[in-house]
């Protein structure tokens, strides 16, 4: 099911002119960093009460 998938975004992507190429993977980009972004926020977060609660 996910394999058919991947081969069918592959297809659409191959098609697309370079421009939109260059868009999605720069959206990609932007979308991975800002995921990365929120992790490392929630970490913190969830690791600064315990670390109060220790000092």
């Amino acid at each position: 099911m996910i394999r058919t998938m991947i081969k069918a975004t592959a297809k659409v992507i191959k098609e697309m002119p370079w421009w939109q190429k260059v868009l999605i993977g720069s959206g990609a980009a932007v979308a991975f960093s800002a995921a990365a972004k929120v992790m490392e926020y929630f970490i913190q977060e969830i690791e600064a009460p315990v670390n109060k609660k220790i000092g």
